[in-house]
């Protein structure tokens, strides 16, 4: 079975071979020439420390707790989600205009479902079967402009670090 296989392949050697080549070829020239340059700023930050210590704590594992006054790290990631922190990078880089939605009337609502594309929360987490703990976050950004990114990912992050003292402080 295995040997009509290879057969096969060995006669259509010539066929394969020009393929790839074409292949190869037409791959280089989209990268070099068609493709629009993006670049990428991350920001890294640990979870917020108020987690720890809580007193209802089992072999590493945090219970939710109302008299916390810090957030847990789960509200992480919900808390970037947000539309407000979402609206507020739209508006404060122009995004519209990126995303070329300045007339469109559901503007916001398209620039946030295109905006998951250009700024990412990723979490990296230790553990398994469910005994996970997050060790830190990264926020990516990407941006044609080089500067532009990194001040996304700068803005990005001051957003979600205020939203998240607001909230610890209102509790």
């Amino acid at each position: 079975m295995i040997q009509e296989f290879i057969v096969f392949l060995w006669q259509r050697k010539r066929f394969l071979v020009v393929n790839f080549i074409i292949v190869a070829i037409a791959g280089w020239a989209y990268a070099w020439f068609l493709a629009k340059k993006e670049y990428l700023s991350q920001v890294t930050f640990l979870p917020p420390i108020g987690e720890s210590s809580s007193p209802l704590s089992i072999m590493g594992i945090t219970l939710p707790s109302l008299s916390e006054t810090s957030i847990m790290t789960e509200q992480i990631e919900t808390i970037f989600n947000s539309k407000a922190i979402k609206r507020q990078l739209i508006e404060r880089f122009n995004l519209y205009e990126v995303f070329k939605l300045q007339k469109n009337p559901n503007k916001l609502d398209l620039a946030i479902k295109r905006l998951r594309t250009y700024v990412m929360l990723q979490a990296v987490q230790k553990g398994s079967m469910g005994f996970e703990k997050t060790i830190s976050f990264t926020i990516s950004c990407y941006h044609p402009s080089a500067d532009t990114a990194k001040l996304l990912g700068e803005y990005a992050f001051a957003l979600l670090d205020s939203s998240i003292r607001h909230i610890s402080i209102g509790r």
